[in-house]
């Protein structure tokens, strides 16, 4: 029995261990969520747009191995939660965007970190991907590239991709704490930068923090350039690691370190017009002005399907006026991606085509601009321009009205518009012009109509055939637009040498027709004639006096063709 009730004893023993067991576990506080900094990783940038899809599945490879290789210091911004962000700035889901989109989603997400980077397809129809990893706000990171290999999934190729930035997250911590800490405990971030070096030699941003801290110490100058050279080993695509070497090369005078720094600024930053501008002077500065044409050649052989590369080979031609190879190069440009056609590449195209001027190119590409931005005045006033240049003048005067209704604060191109009308006696046409340059311009705009009508009148008067008629219609005009003295006394020599010829000219049709109404129409220009020469001799005293003593000799002749005529 003893027995029995032992053994029954220890099965009611066992029967009540495990509940009171659970009920301990249940009563514990549940573990702290912890709450890691948040990583972006974006989908790898592709400039061909077929490639699209293709960096999507890369992406999302790289994307689910983050977890793995990063989930220790990150949590993963996934797909979904991208996605959504995306769309509320009108991005379709997965949108492919370029690496500095991609950093200010990344910020508007709140991420900590990212990683982000470009893909691109060889002849083999294989892809290579360059990654970088970095905090949002740091300097530099580190970067790795690889070569898809032969039947190997996109999404391997991701995950292998995500597998070799490993070392970079663990070194980056300590990194990131050098940089904290560089300006107010220099030892100690030169310890953190120690770490993260020994863990992963050449992190980008350990060895900038390193360069920082010994160019604040004015070390040696091979020191810091030592540091910094370092960085752009570890991020060959940080600007900022660049910008430092060449301020320390350009420091010590290594022209040569200077240049060919600048020439790999221009490679990781190849839309950057304010690095453009600067690259382009330290080139002729060194009197290397071919460097930057030299840079974006040697890019196109290695990746001619980037049109960035051709937006900066047409920067480098205007900066040595090569106006025909800036036009090849944008053209080259809009065949890769029409997409990439904004305003500026529509402003620049008609920059350079403007100044030779090539004036079929400048008509073809500011046609094109102005149907797609038709609000935008620079691409009008080329348009106004290319007309003006190859007509057809009709489209001329449309194009001048349009631009004239977009920006009234500027009528140089109404200007330019009248001068071409003139020029092919479409007087009527730049009439109607030049009332708008009367409405909205300054007396100097009106001052410049009637000087482009009068240097057109000489012609009318001299010239074989002449047209009397018109030269004093013009002229008429003329006096009526400006109160210039100098334009005047030409105008009025012009209106009386005119009206004086075609005095000259009736005398033959009063003898033959004998009518009143001819005398009539002479007299009056006799007055006209005297009148006008009156003010207009002194630009020619001898025959200003000429006609005037012309006219005074046939006052008594026209007297008595009025006694004859007109009864």
């Amino acid at each position: 029995m003893r027995v029995s009730r032992f053994v029954l004893l220890g099965a009611l023993m066992v029967g009540v261990a495990a509940p009171a067991v659970a009920q301990l576990r249940a009563a514990r506080p549940p573990r702290p969520v912890q709450r890691l900094p948040r990583l972006f990783v974006a989908t790898p940038f592709v400039f061909a747009t077929t490639d699209s899809t293709a960096a999507v599945r890369v992406g999302d490879g790289l994307r689910k191995r983050m977890d793995k290789v990063a989930g220790k210091w990150f949590r993963v911004i996934s797909r979904d939660q991208m996605n959504e962000a995306l769309m509320q700035y009108a991005y379709p889901s997965d949108a492919v965007l370029a690496p500095m989109v991609s950093l200010q989603l990344a910020k508007t997400l709140q991420a900590r970190a990212m990683v982000a980077g470009t893909m691109s397809k060889g002849g083999d129809n294989l892809f290579s991907a360059v990654v970088r990893v970095l905090g949002v706000n740091d300097k530099a990171g580190y970067l790795v590239a690889l070569n898809q290999v032969e039947n190997e999934s996109l999404e391997d190729f991701g995950k292998k991709l995500a597998d070799l930035l490993d070392e970079a997250f663990k070194a980056l911590p300590d990194a990131q704490e050098c940089w904290e800490k560089q300006a107010d405990d220099p030892e100690e971030a030169m310890k953190k930068a120690a770490n993260a070096l020994k863990r992963l030699p050449n992190h980008g941003l350990a060895e900038f923090c390193l360069g920082q801290i010994h160019a604040d110490q004015h070390s040696p100058s091979d020191s810091v350039i030592s540091h910094f050279r370092n960085a752009t080993r570890g991020d060959s695509l940080s600007l900022d690691a660049w910008s430092q070497l060449a301020i320390q090369y350009e420091a010590t005078g290594d022209s040569n370190g200077t240049i060919d720094t600048f020439k790999q600024m221009l490679r990781v930053a190849p839309t950057n017009q304010a690095l453009r501008d600067n690259a382009f002077r330290v080139f002729q500065a060194y009197g290397r002005p071919d460097e930057a044409l030299n840079v974006t050649d040697e890019a196109i052989r290695l990746d001619p399907s980037n049109p960035e590369w051709y937006d900066l080979k047409s920067n480098a031609c205007l900066a040595q006026s090569n106006f025909a190879c800036a036009i090849d190069a944008l053209e080259q440009m809009y065949d890769i991606d029409a997409e990439k056609a904004d305003t500026i590449f529509f402003l620049k195209i008609g920059i350079a085509a403007d100044q030779q001027p090539d004036t079929t190119r400048l008509l073809k590409w500011s046609s094109l601009g102005a149907r797609k931005y038709p609000g935008n005045v620079g691409i009008l006033n080329y348009l106004v321009k290319a007309y003006s240049y190859a007509g057809p003048l009709d489209s001329l005067v449309a194009t001048t009205r349009r631009y004239v209704a977009v920006d009234s604060s500027d009528v140089t191109p109404v200007l330019v518009a009248m001068q071409s009308l003139i020029n092919e006696g479409r007087f009527d046409d730049a009439y109607s012009l030049g009332e708008i340059v009367q409405r909205i311009g300054t007396p100097d705009d009106t001052r410049n109509f009637a000087v482009m009508l009068l240097q057109r009148v000489p012609p009318l008067v001299q010239e074989q055939p002449q047209d009397y008629a018109l030269a004093a219609s013009v002229t008429a005009q003329i006096l009526k637009l400006t109160t210039d003295q100098q334009v005047l006394q030409q105008a009025n020599f012009w209106h009386g040498a005119a009206s004086w010829n075609m005095v000259i000219a009736l005398d033959a049709q009063i003898r033959e027709q004998k009518t009143c109404d001819l005398v009539r129409q002479s007299e009056a220009l006799i007055d006209e004639a005297r009148t006008a020469m009156e003010i207009g001799q002194v630009v020619s005293q001898e025959y200003g006096q000429s006609v005037l003593n012309g006219i005074q000799g046939y006052r008594s002749t026209i007297t008595a063709m009025g006694k004859a005529f007109c009864k």
